[in-house]
């Protein structure tokens, strides 16, 4: 997915479809491959989670995006669904706290929801069945 995927689906939370509305989408656009990138390097621990990989310590520098045409190198999941509620909660911040705090909330239950989604089940020994 790409980073104007995200960005589309974000401003899409906020209702936000064209220029008439009461933000300046202009300054989200320009925030908005920063914005991402900072995102991607919190749910970085979550990606490899969800995709069964561990942390490798030669890979300590975390893929960056320029422009809003590159790719986002997360979970398919993660992109559709997590990283444009951060997204909206960070356009919103200064604008609006109340809207903010709701997709905030909305951003922390969704990413607590994949991570419990993705747990490997344990076995247990059965001592006794009768």
């Amino acid at each position: 997915m790409t980073a104007r995927d995200v960005y589309n689906r974000s401003l899409a939370l906020i209702h936000e479809h064209n220029s008439d509305g009461p933000y300046d989408t202009l300054d989200f656009q320009k925030a908005a491959p920063e914005l991402i990138n900072l995102l991607c390097t919190l749910l970085e621990e979550l990606d490899l989670h969800i995709k069964g990989q561990k942390f490798h310590e030669n890979a300590l520098t975390p893929h960056t995006i320029q422009s809003l045409d590159d790719e986002v190198l997360l979970h398919p999941i993660l992109c559709s669904a997590v990283l444009p509620l951060g997204l909206a909660f960070l356009f919103l911040t200064e604008e609006n706290s109340s809207l903010a705090g709701i997709f905030f909330k909305l951003y922390e239950s969704e990413r607590e929801s994949l991570r419990r989604r993705f747990l490997k089940g344990r076995r247990h020994k059965i001592t006794n069945l009768y």
